[in-house]
């Protein structure tokens, strides 16, 4: 779910937010779905499928707080890929 710990987006916010977002021309929404209360893993996950969609296009917009993504953006740039 998203937002602070203190302030999480509703169900239905997120889903708002999520269709709302899906409704922009050329953006492709890919969700991750892993059942139960642990998000390991969500990481490796995201990471391999952006760096599969980086073979095919010229750029990937990754919007995140989290930090585990930085050897991926490092990657990107390697690649000659806009981050």
């Amino acid at each position: 779910m998203f937002g602070p710990p203190s302030n999480k987006f509703t169900q239905d916010e997120r889903n708002n937010l999520i269709d709302r977002i899906k409704e922009e021309i050329a953006v492709h929404v890919q969700e991750v779905d892993i059942p139960g209360s642990s998000e390991k893993g969500v990481d490796i996950m995201i990471s391999t499928r952006i760096e599969t969609y980086l073979e095919h296009l010229e750029f990937v917009v990754l919007v995140s707080e989290d930090r585990d993504f930085v050897p991926l953006l490092k990657k990107m740039r390697e690649k000659g890929k806009k981050s």
